[in-house]
């Protein structure tokens, strides 16, 4: 990760993240090589993952933003204490997947889709305060994290004042 980005707008946030290689690059594998597994939530050392159980995602590269809603990193997921996650999921620069999550009770669960766009290297996404379990008020830690077909993984963290721009 070369540079990361946070900030909102009345009602959504926006994240921005750059790579020194290619963004959501992925890699053609043989089907020995592949890895993946049928539900699709964040996880540390995320396996690929896919919409229907019958399509992999071989060689499929992620990012992801975790969000601390609560602002206390001993509660919530272990990457950053967080309650909510934003999960892209993509591969020969294509994004094949856009995702939020909220994780409560130890469990991650969909809350719905995200806005995600990519070039060559870098990726925005945007998302709703609703699917993010965010207010206007808050004041949020978000960690990105890219992590490549291989698990190869990088880390950057930023703060997200929601309410600065509405």
């Amino acid at each position: 990760i070369s540079s990361v980005s946070a900030w909102a707008v009345q009602t959504e946030a926006f994240f921005y993240m750059s790579v020194d290689g290619k963004m959501l690059g992925g890699s053609n594998l043989p089907d020995t090589l592949v890895r993946w597994i049928e539900t699709p939530e964040p996880a540390d050392s995320m396996l690929n993952i896919t919409d229907a159980e019958a399509e992999h995602m071989f060689g499929a590269d992620l990012a992801y933003m975790f969000i601390d809603l609560d602002g206390n990193e001993s509660t919530g997921f272990m990457i950053g204490g967080a309650e909510s996650a934003v999960t892209i999921v993509g591969k020969d620069g294509k994004i094949l997947s856009s995702k939020a999550y909220a994780f409560v009770n130890s469990t991650w669960s969909f809350t719905g889709s995200v806005d995600a766009a990519i070039d060559g290297y870098r990726l925005e996404v945007g998302a709703a305060f609703e699917s993010l379990g965010m207010t206007v008020e808050g004041m949020y830690h978000v960690t990105f994290m890219a992590q490549d077909w291989r698990c190869a993984e990088d880390f950057a963290s930023v703060s997200l004042p929601a309410g600065i721009l509405s």
